[in-house]
C-alpha cells in the first residue's frame, strides 16, 4: 500500500519521427516528440530517456503503464524522486 503512494502519473501523447526530440507541457499532460520510430519499442524507450533527463533522474524510476502500442500513454513516476522537483511540472494523482 505504501509502495503505491509513492507513485505519480503522468499524460503523455507521443509524436514519433519527429525532427528533434522535445517535450512540450499542456493542460492536461505533457506531448512529447521523439525522433525514433515507432518500432521495436524504440520510441517507447527514446520517451522514457528524454523524460528522464528532463526530470532529472534515472530510467529505472520511469515506467510505461499503459498505452504501449499507441500515441497516448500514462507513464508512472517514482515519487521520492518527484519531491525534489520544482513546481513547474505537471503531475497528476493516481
Amino acid at each position: 500500500m505504501l509502495f503505491n503512494a509513492m507513485k505519480k502519473k503522468i499524460y503523455v501523447k507521443v509524436r514519433p519521427n519527429s525532427k528533434k526530440n522535445e517535450i512540450k507541457k499542456t493542460d492536461n499532460g505533457y506531448k512529447i516528440s521523439v525522433t525514433s520510430a515507432p518500432e521495436n519499442n524504440k520510441a517507447n524507450q527514446a520517451v522514457i530517456d528524454l523524460l528522464a533527463s528532463f526530470f532529472k533522474i534515472c530510467k529505472t524510476k520511469i515506467k510505461t503503464v499503459k498505452g504501449f502500442s499507441c500515441r497516448e500513454k500514462i507513464i508512472e513516476i517514482d515519487y521520492i524522486f518527484l519531491l525534489i522537483l520544482a513546481e513547474k511540472y505537471f503531475i497528476i494523482n493516481s
